[in-house]
């Protein structure tokens, strides 16, 4: 046997074993065996094996066993067990035995580089102290946005949410949808019976693009429609295969209820490219449902595959799933179609190999703590009727196990850390984990009371709104008292997030005095360097506000040099902290117009030309592309800025802008820039879009503090009426909201109201620090 096929495991054992109980002719194992060999493999004299009774008992013993080897659920110390249990039955087969453990050594070493049994994702414990900083690199698929909002549809009939099979067999029809591109998907019906019933649900010609077509099918009680789109990874197309297993395992594990007794599932998948018609993947779909058994008999033990076969798109109900098809690619190009968006449809679900491995995870969330596969899987699947589901389910489990609470606060509170973070995605997450835990945190433990805290803290400082959270502040200083007693690291923390609540509501006398009573505290220097730094950073940011600049730096060298000695922190988590500081002690050189300016930029920035190159054409970094444009603008006299504004101008069609801080900011200095060099049109665009920006709905009474002074910066250069009314309309009402923020609100009404006067730096110089 010169090569193992990784898949041969799963295709042929099932066959042997068939075969050994005379389930199966001479003719179903030789398809197989041709299929195999396809594929590359040479299998020798395993081709002419005969399998007996007592091998496939064997062979059916060594299934269960790489089941719970595979299992991310299972202890190492038992996995261990069971992998020598394995190797002791398959040395039982007296013929081929080594040969056989060899191919299932191979399986087991496929099914750890899965994502969908990624044992490396497994939790050593469950009080999380192990938890990474890191957020998923991966996120959703971006579409063309549809011009119609999904409120603008009426809802989903919900009865189309507990589908289950009544009549004891299920017909599963799939076409497939550009597969291999950007707009691919899969999509079909389960049809409840073995035969269509035209008088039901009626057959239509293919390639229909009628949305009249639609009512009928979402009302129809044996029809569960389904649409998944495709979320291949970059410079990679999932095997149309593995589409299918993901896909079926997610209809039938998760979307379909199943009847208590074992179902037949017949599927039809319409043929086209290079398949031929007949039952090529019966096996290896058989092989995949298997394995799924062992591993989650609640799940799939009771869905027996019984046929996988493709078929002309006429043939049966193929051409619903076409319609669905084009249902889902109109409306993803930007089209209505129909009364009802595709996305409400409870079978509509984003097909990512993350999904399913997630999905199975969270089964043994309470062994493993993996409480962090939540968070991964809100990015993916946020807002489908699953994840409604998933969630009601999740609140139920969690509720009985107080430490997974603390645990997925804590993940939470570390993905906020992440400086390249997705603000969109940290939403998703956010709002379900309000969902999961208690609404009553009083009887919560004292350490994750704290923890919430400084997650609700992060969460209104990234929205810009510190207002939403004015209640949970009422309380916390009689738990830091206690909190003081058994962890004043975590206090630490808070209060480290609280000083820049206090600073977003522009009360800096506050938020200084709140770093500084941790900063002076006794034991300040007993604290982990981490602790030490976050706050000395803190500090920096405070003087620096207070025109205290050389305070300031001397604050910023002495966090820089002790995150540069954290032992707690990774390199990279190192990295990303001393950046962010690092960014600080820019801003403060360059308002203290210090002669060390330009070296601090580059210190951040690299050569700055190049930076300037690379940050034009992207979306990431944005802290660094804030703090780039801000020199170009502050700084217009240094050589090496002026050849960089020439290189960010080159790229200007490539610009791009995002819906969160800093890109306010971002498109305002683009806006000045673009000013200067009298490029009017362009520069009030931009300024248009910043202001969009800062007063989106999601954001609150700091940014609009901010869009006041964006808006009067957009005044003093245009002199457009415009500019001056949308200023006055956000001031009006901030006095009462933000009223430490007066100082700030009174300038920009005198600027507003002396336009002759008005000049662009000095609606800047009204903002401190960053706010700029």
């Amino acid at each position: 046997m010169d090569t193992i096929p990784k898949c041969f495991w799963k295709s042929l054992v099932p066959m042997w074993i068939k075969i050994a109980l005379g389930d199966a002719n001479k003719a179903e194992l030789a398809s197989v065996l041709k299929n195999l060999k396809e594929q590359g493999w040479q299998g020798g004299e395993l081709e002419n094996w005969k399998p007996k009774k007592s091998d496939a008992d064997l062979l059916k013993d060594a299934q269960k066993y790489i089941g719970y080897i595979i299992n991310p659920g299972m202890p190492e110390d038992k996995r261990s067990q069971y992998q020598k249990k394995l190797s002791g039955i398959l040395s039982q087969i007296k013929q081929h035995g080594r040969e056989i453990l060899k191919i299932a050594e191979e399986y087991i070493s496929l099914c750890k580089q899965e994502n969908s049994f990624s044992l490396s994702k497994k939790i050593k414990d469950a009080n999380c102290s192990h938890i990474q900083k890191n957020l998923p690199k991966n996120t959703l698929h971006s579409r063309a946005k549809s011009i119609y909002s999904v409120s603008d549809f009426p809802v989903m009939p919900s009865r189309l949410s507990h589908f289950s099979c009544k009549s004891g067999v299920l017909n599963i029809y799939i076409d497939e949808v550009e597969v291999g591109t950007k707009d691919g998907a899969i999509a079909g019906i389960v049809w409840d019976g073995n035969t269509p019933c035209k008088s039901i649900l009626p057959i239509i010609a293919t390639h229909s693009k009628n949305e009249e077509y639609l009512p009928t099918l979402l009302a129809c009680d044996k029809a569960f429609p389904f649409i998944m789109p495709l979320q291949h990874p970059q410079g990679n197309v999932y095997p149309y295969k593995e589409i299918l297993v993901y896909s079926l395992q997610i209809l039938l594990g998760w979307l379909i209820s199943p009847r208590k007794t074992t179902t037949p599932v017949n599927v039809y998948l319409e043929l086209y490219g290079q398949y031929q018609p007949g039952k090529e993947w019966t096996q290896y779909i058989q092989g995949r449902f298997d394995e799924a058994s062992a591993c989650f008999p609640n799940r799939f033990a009771d869905w027996e595959i019984n046929t996988i076969e493709w078929k002309e798109k006429d043939y049966g109900y193929i051409a619903w799933g076409d319609l669905l098809g084009y249902w889902y690619l109109a409306e993803s190009r930007g089209e209505r179609f129909g009364e009802i968006h595709h996305s409400q449809l409870p079978g509509f679900i984003p097909i990512k190999t993350e999904v399913l491995g997630i999905l199975k995870r969270l089964e043994f969330m309470e062994q493993t703590g993996g409480v962090q596969e939540i968070l991964d899987l809100a990015v993916e699947i946020h807002g489908t009727k699953l994840w409604e589901s998933i969630l009601k389910d999740i609140k139920i489990r969690m509720e009985q196990l107080p430490e997974l609470q603390d645990c997925i606060i804590q993940e939470m509170d570390a993905r906020y850390q992440v400086k390249e973070r997705n603000l969109g995605n940290l939403q998703k997450m956010m709002n379900a984990l309000k969902i999961v835990l208690p609404q009553d945190k009083a009887n919560m433990p004292l350490r994750t009371q704290l923890f919430c805290l400084a997650v609700d803290l992060q969460e209104a400082n990234h929205n810009g709104d510190p207002l939403s959270i004015h209640q949970a502040l009422l309380s916390y200083e009689e738990a830091r008292q206690k909190g003081l007693d058994c962890d004043r690291e975590l206090v630490g923390y808070v209060d480290a997030n609280l000083a820049v609540h206090y600073t977003d509501l522009f009360d800096f006398p506050k938020a200084k005095a709140t770093i500084e009573r941790i900063a002076f505290d006794p034991y300040f220097e007993g604290m982990s360097n981490e602790t030490q730094a976050r706050n000395w950073s803190s500090l920096g940011q405070q003087y620096s506000i207070e025109k205290q600049y050389e305070k300031a730096e001397e604050a910023f060298q002495k966090a820089i040099h002790l995150y540069q000695t954290a032992p707690g922190l990774s390199l990279s988590e190192q990295k990303n902290e001393i950046d962010q500081t690092s960014v600080y002690r820019a801003i403060n050189a360059m308002d203290s117009k210090s002669p060390d300016a330009l070296v601090l930029l580059q210190d951040v920035l690299g050569d700055i030309p190049t930076a300037a190159q690379t940050l034009s054409t992207s979306i990431q970094k944005a802290y660094h592309h804030h703090l780039l444009l801000r020199a170009l603008w502050h700084l217009p006299q240094e050589l090496k800025l002026k050849e960089a504004e020439t290189v960010y101008f080159q790229n200007i069609s490539h610009w791009q802008t995002q819906p969160y801080h800093p890109w306010p900011l971002i498109e305002m200095y683009r806006a000045l820039l673009l000013w200067k060099n009298n490029q009017t049109a362009a520069s009030q665009k931009r300024f248009q879009s910043a202001l969009a920006i800062a007063t989106a709905p999601q954001h609150g009474a700091i940014l609009r503090l901010i869009a006041s002074m964006i808006a009067t910066t957009a005044f003093c250069c245009h002199h457009e009426e415009t500019y001056r009314k949308s200023a006055y309309q956000y001031l009006e009402k901030l006095p009462s909201i933000l009223p430490s923020a007066k100082e700030t609100i009174d300038s920009l009404w005198q600027i507003l109201q002396t336009p002759e006067r008005a000049r662009p730096e000095e609606a800047l110089k009204t903002m401190p620090f960053n706010y700029r």
